[in-house]
């Protein structure tokens, strides 16, 4: 008996994923700020254009600012490792002091609307709740 040789042909595909994280890009963003002096080189005026208020209050961006905060509330208040997961993962080079100012910053802003949002819920009707779960099935 002579086997014969197989010819294969396509008929499909099988795809396979995996699952990675890709370095997140952090950005610098300029603010250029001009300078003024008087010419007369005798009086020694000097100005400059106002700090952006954004700047006043932070070198973080929103972004950052929210991902810092939020990663820190998920490590149970460890500022010191969310200071170095953003540096591992986002290659944010943040000092444990401004992850700790954002905290508050966070803080200070979500305190009204957490007040109202609680005030709401114990104003509002109870709704009879099962004490034990009911089996499936």
């Amino acid at each position: 008996m002579q086997l014969v040789p197989c010819i294969l042909t396509e008929i499909g595909a099988v795809t396979s994923e995996q699952l990675d994280i890709i370095p997140a890009k952090i950005q610098v963003i300029r603010h250029i700020r001009k300078q003024y002096a008087c010419r007369c080189g005798q009086c020694g005026q000097f100005t400059r254009e106002p700090i952006p208020d954004a700047l006043k209050r932070s070198v973080l961006g929103p972004r950052l600012s929210a991902a810092t905060v939020y990663v820190s509330s998920r490590m149970h208040g460890s500022r010191r490792a969310a200071e170095e997961l953003l540096q591992e993962v986002l290659g944010a080079p943040l000092a444990l002091g401004t992850v700790t100012a954002r905290e508050r910053e966070m803080t200070a802003a979500l305190s009204e609307p957490y007040r109202q949002a609680k005030a709401a819920v114990q104003r509002a009707a109870a709704v009879e709740a099962r004490q034990a779960a009911q089996p499936v099935g």
